[in-house]
């Protein structure tokens, strides 16, 4: 049994050599034993960070890419049935479409790694996580202005957060792992105020 690495997170020269082995058209577990990492954890990195780039719909009969667009010729997006037709290389071996022969001529869906855009995005995640909601009193008082009426109209949380997108821009991506806490703090601002 193969010994591998116990660090947790990926430093920016793994993920450097991650995008050179993609741009190499090595397979996913080429590039974990390189890197003496397990397989789960590259085609974790990049199913996570890679970048999607839509077909083009104007030069293509299967506008939404359906795999079942011959049987229904009727296809959208929210079909009960819609499937995306998936690429077996991309899925299945590599995990991106980096310097793919195919490229100019596939109609699929491209997704590609970019070692920038994934440090970047790993970087972002860390510190927001690390951080929990940065909101302030002025803020948590403006959403209690905003959330309180609603609730006292008897609407649930759920409702208000899908109908009101402005509260999601005043609150951070960490809103929803914090959200019992937040709301403990906006019925007490609630209930002080009205």
């Amino acid at each position: 049994m193969k010994n591998f690495e116990n660090n947790k997170q990926l430093s920016l020269s793994q993920r450097n050599r991650i995008e050179d082995m993609l741009n190499q058209r090595k397979r996913k577990f080429e590039i974990a034993n390189e890197l003496n990492k397990t397989q789960s954890t590259i085609a974790r990195e990049i199913n996570k960070h890679r970048v999607l780039k839509p077909h083009n719909i104007y030069n293509s009969n299967n506008m939404f890419n359906c795999k079942y667009f011959n049987n229904c010729k009727v296809c959208t997006n929210m079909c009960k049935i819609f499937q995306p037709i998936s690429c077996k290389e991309r899925d299945r071996n590599i995990g991106a479409c980096n310097n793919c022969p195919k490229l100019k001529t596939c109609n699929l869906d491209k997704h590609f790694y970019f070692v920038d855009k994934a440090h970047q995005e790993y970087k972002y995640t860390l510190i927001d996580s690390r951080q929990g909601v940065n909101l302030n009193s002025s803020e948590l008082i403006e959403l209690a202005h905003i959330i309180c009426p609603l609730i006292k109209r008897d609407q649930s949380i759920y409702t208000i957060l899908n109908n009101h997108i402005f509260i999601r821009e005043i609150l951070p991506i960490a809103f929803t792992f914090l959200l019992d806490d937040i709301l403990v703090c906006i019925m007490k601002v609630c209930f002080n105020l009205f």
